[in-house]
């Protein structure tokens, strides 16, 4: 019995299979081979027009853009725009339902759910008008233009033209800030105030502190002010407002100026907004108030230590000739660079690896800290007696035999008992933390450039 029974199934589950195969198949393949409800290059599209029973909304190309222009006058988004006309210009006609409804509110076509009209160079193209959903599948009812007759379309075009003007609205705050900007200014309550100016030889730091700054910090920062998202955008707007939304007085004021043109955005007092925290933010002369998300703040609130340069000691790579290295556990040796490479001083070089001498050398010359934690003084040399039993001295000559600098780096401990890495140029600047992994790479004792896996001296 078992047998018979799964021979029938076997059966039934083939004659389903043929069905769908030979009958349903073609079926769904012709119908999806109608033409479009509206034939166009949505490149050709100039303005549109998306009407609804709540709005209208309204978009024009201009200048090779996309602006809104109802119910309100802002920068589109071109993105957007383009997904819509690409949805409408692919819109199937399915197939035709009926060619002289007697009744189209059937079809949710007396009061549509949303018109589209189009409108190129040429001239008009006919209106398309969506209606209700079919009762069973992702598919909706659509007349074209004066014509009568209801054909089934794509459910995705009536989800494509379901928008609302936010959802059309440029959400790129200050993607227009110019390259050349050459001035920033942060301030803001209970924090000092931090400038920087771009001069011929990078960015300075001009306040609290007169510093190189980090070009790379700097150019980290105004990528954050471009990249700059509405979450949302706020419908109300006006000094009341402000003041309610902590932008009047601001939390925090960034200034950025560019040939002479300033451009300042303010943040206010992050607030629930419709299940969410969002931080309203400013942008002077615009009356517009945009709601962005306070983690895209993190980039923007920087401090003086977070865009000074952390280069422990400027020395011009390209005049290192030697390093000489002293160690507080006695070690003392000295790299030299010659015509093949690094070799140790006085000595053939035999068995020193070239490019673990390179690496090491690069890595000093690199050396960058990761927080102040002194901002002047440096560190003590062996010679002084109060380094730690920990440091290493490392001192940068030219080919002259001409000291170009010279850094000490030690294992120091915390007041909690803690242990951490230190460097600073010898007697003076700051004092910088570094990273234990970085320590680890100049921790070199005359033994650790013979081959990749020498275990770096400790102390």
């Amino acid at each position: 019995m078992s047998f018979w029974k799964t021979a029938v199934l076997a059966v039934l589950v083939g004659l389903l299979g043929a069905y769908v195969y030979w009958v349903e198949r073609p079926a769904l393949e012709a119908e999806s081979s109608g033409t479009t409800l509206l034939v166009f290059d949505p490149g050709d599209i100039t303005r549109l027009q998306l009407e609804s029973p709540a709005q209208t909304i309204a978009a024009e190309r201009i200048d090779g853009g996309w602006r809104l222009l109802a119910p309100i006058e802002a920068p589109a988004d071109a993105g957007a725009i383009d997904t819509l006309l690409r949805a409408a210009a692919e819109a199937d006609e399915k197939r035709l339902i009926d060619p002289t409804p007697e009744d189209p509110g059937r079809f949710g076509l007396d009061v549509p759910t949303v018109v589209l009209r189009l409108e190129t160079e040429a001239g008009g193209l006919p209106a398309l008008h969506v209606g209700a959903s079919t009762p069973i599948g992702f598919q909706a009812y659509a007349r074209r233009g004066d014509e009568p007759a209801v054909y089934l379309t794509g459910g995705a075009l009536r989800a494509a033209l379901q928008k609302e003007a936010d959802d059309l609205r440029d959400r790129k705050i200050l993607a227009d800030l110019p390259d050349d900007v050459d001035e920033i200014i942060l301030e803001g309550r209970n924090r000092e105030t931090v400038a920087l100016e771009r001069r011929d030889s990078g960015w300075h730091l001009t306040a609290p502190i007169e510093t190189p700054a980090d070009g790379a910090a700097v150019r980290n920062l105004l990528s954050a002010v471009r990249g700059l998202r509405a979450v949302a955008f706020d419908a109300e707007a006006g000094p009341d407002v402000e003041t309610q939304r902590g932008l009047a007085p601001a939390s925090f004021r960034l200034r950025l100026s560019a040939g002479g043109q300033s451009t300042g955005l303010r943040l206010g007092t992050p607030a629930p907004e419709e299940g969410r925290e969002l931080q309203p933010l400013a942008v002077d002369d615009r009356a517009q108030i945009y709601l962005i998300a306070p983690s895209a703040t993190a980039s923007l609130d920087r401090s003086a230590d977070d865009l000074r340069d952390k280069t422990v000691l400027a020395v011009d790579p390209d005049a290192v000739a030697h390093v000489r290295v002293r160690r507080s556990d006695g070690d003392r040796f000295a790299l030299v660079l010659g015509k093949d490479g690094w070799r140790l001083r006085d000595e053939t070089g035999a068995g020193l690896d070239p490019l673990i001498a390179q690496r090491f050398v690069d890595d000093l010359l690199t050396l960058r800290g990761e927080e102040v934690l002194d901002a002047d003084g440096g560190l003590p040399g062996l010679a002084s007696g109060s380094a730690p039993a920990s440091a290493i001295e490392i001192e940068f000559f030219d080919r002259q035999d001409s000291l170009l600098g010279a850094l000490v780096a030690d294992v120091s401990t915390r007041a909690d008992g803690t242990m951490i890495h230190r460097a600073a140029a010898r007697g003076a600047g700051p004092v910088y933390q570094i990273p234990d992994y970085v320590f680890g790479r100049i921790d070199k004792g005359r033994g650790g450039f013979d081959d990749e896996t020498t275990t770096p001296v400790t102390n």
